[in-house]
Parts: C-alpha cells; sequence; structure tokens
C-alpha cells in the first residue's frame, strides 16, 4: 500500500460536534453552566451528550469553574417501612424538601443505615 492511501475497509468515525457550528471547547463552556437538574435532560439530547455529562471532564470542569452544585440527600422510612429518597438544593430561594420517585422500591428490612458523600460518591454505613 503506498504512503498516504488509507485502507478501503478501515471505518472512519468522525465525531460530531457537541453543539454544530461551535467548537467543543465553547460548547462545554455553555453545557457546564446549565444547572444540575437538568443534567438528566441533557443525557437524553445524544450519546454524545451523554458521555459528556457522565464524564469525568465534565465533572471536573464544573467543579473548576465553581459551577459544581451540592445537594443535601435524605433517606428515611415511611408509616410502610419503605425506603423514601429525598433532595435538597440549598442554592434555591424557595427550600422544600423535593422526593425522588425514579428510584425503585427499596424494601431494606436494616435500620440504623447512615450515609455520608465524599465528591461524587455516596457512602452507606451501618444497619442492624
Amino acid at each position: 500500500m503506498e504512503c498516504g492511501a488509507q485502507d478501503p475497509n478501515q471505518i472512519v468515525v468522525a465525531q460530531s460536534p457537541l453543539i454544530c457550528g461551535l467548537p467543543d471547547d465553547i460548547a462545554l463552556f455553555c453545557l457546564a453552566r446549565v444547572p444540575r437538574k437538568y443534567h438528566a435532560l441533557l443525557k437524553c439530547v445524544s450519546k454524545r451528550w451523554r458521555e459528556l455529562v457522565c464524564s469525568e471532564e465534565w465533572h471536573s470542569y464544573r467543579q473548576k469553574h465553581n459551577l459544581d452544585e451540592t445537594w443535601i440527600y435524605a433517606l428515611c422510612r415511611d408509616k410502610f417501612e419503605q425506603l423514601c429518597f429525598y433532595v435538597l438544593d440549598p442554592n434555591l430561594p424557595k427550600r422544600c424538601w423535593k422526593r425522588i420517585q425514579d428510584l425503585p422500591p427499596c424494601n431494606l428490612k436494616r435500620k440504623g443505615i447512615g450515609f455520608e458523600v465524599l465528591r461524587k460518591k455516596v457512602y452507606l454505613l451501618g444497619g442492624c
């Protein structure tokens, strides 16, 4: 094969830009400013956006530019002993706990579970 000739069997995949007409660094600059409560919607736009929002690059960029948001999570039991999950965004002017509905029902019999968040990880501790 000659120098510079391409193998006809080789598939070249060109990555489309995050936002048409913008360089990816400018697109990241714009997308990183979308509030966290809309990140689930961003993931639905395209596979590329989903990969970005789930990437370490995304989290590092938001943290580096003071765009990361802290949320408070609560885990408790209702009167039927089912676990309930709540979230509070302390940055909103009207602060109120919102129940997280998208999680599957959990029927853990263990009580006394504690949890802590460190960076992007939630650690569950204890239970008897």
